[in-house]
């Protein structure tokens, strides 16, 4: 009698397989930037590492002229593992924020937001191009600094174990962003003044 199915085994040998073309396009379209591990505010691959470890951001790069929505810029200099395979293992993304404003900013806080799988070349090419904040909202964590003058820069630190993501059990692609929130200028609660966007890969079927 022939089988009625697949494998386990064979199904998750053509789903990685049927990853290899996305794949292709995630590394095609990072490539520009492989040269630095800092994110400015757009998609890019940071460092990879197989564990966190301390950050030590560089002295701040001026700031370009930015606009008085975002006048956080982000810079992502830690992201690892950069394709985490297990639920369990450490995540971290580290980097520094920059007020590049005009007015001063007060209870700054960082996290991160997931978005839904992409699973598709043309869907990967639309996120890479114009990212969207992801439904997908962690818990937020304070700045090292939490009030920021114009020009002044501050250090995040963000630690959590991968299952924390909430990326589920099959293999895809996450956009990634990490999102800055403060109280700026005049207003009188905190708003998004910041945002830097990335993906990650992930493999829990190997």
């Amino acid at each position: 009698m022939p089988p009625t199915g697949a494998a386990p085994g064979r199904r998750r040998g053509r789903a990685a397989r049927a990853l290899v073309p996305l794949l292709t396009v995630l590394v095609v379209l990072l490539a520009p930037a492989a040269a630095t591990p800092v994110l400015h505010g757009a998609a890019v691959p940071a460092a990879s590492a197989t564990e966190p470890g301390p950050v030590a951001p560089g002295p701040a790069e001026p700031c370009p002229i930015g606009s008085e929505e975002t006048p956080v810029r982000v810079d992502v200099i830690t992201l690892a593992p950069r394709a985490p395979s297990g639920p369990d293992e450490p995540f971290q993304v580290a980097g520094r924020l920059t007020n590049c404003g005009r007015q001063p900013l007060d209870r700054l806080q960082v996290r991160l937001v997931v978005g839904a799988k992409i699973d598709s070349r043309s869907g990967l090419a639309r996120a890479a191009a114009e990212p969207l904040l992801g439904t997908r909202r962690l818990t937020a964590v304070p700045s090292a600094d939490e009030s920021l003058a114009p020009g002044e820069s501050t250090s995040f630190d963000l630690r959590l174990l991968v299952r924390e993501l909430g990326l589920g059990r099959e293999n895809g692609v996450f956009p990634v962003a990490v999102q800055a929130r403060a109280v700026y200028g005049l207003e009188t609660s905190r708003e998004s003044v910041g945002l830097a966007s990335t993906f990650v890969p992930w493999f829990p079927e190997g």
